[in-house]
């Protein structure tokens, strides 16, 4: 099994800052389990001027996310409630 490293853009840090402490706990605990679990999970193709980042729901919050699949490292772009994160 491959091990897969996660790796946060400034804006995402920045985001993850200013979201409250439940959502930035439940934020990481989702993203230690897309680490764990990669290789099993559907990853959600985003389209259009957002074709090559993917994107993971934890309830009405989205992390979109890059693959990088030959250095197996999944960088986090964006965190955002899901009425503004596509805005």
């Amino acid at each position: 099994m491959v091990q897969w490293a996660l790796v946060f853009q400034k804006d995402a840090e920045k985001d993850l800052v200013r979201v409250g402490k439940t959502v930035r706990v439940r934020v990481i605990e989702r993203l230690e389990w897309l680490v764990e679990n990669f290789d099993s999970v559907n990853h959600l193709p985003l389209i259009e001027r957002y074709a090559g980042f993917f994107k993971l729901r934890i309830g009405d919050w989205r992390v979109i996310y890059k693959i990088d699949w030959k250095k197996n490292i999944i960088t986090v772009c964006y965190i955002d409630h899901r009425s503004r994160v596509y805005k």
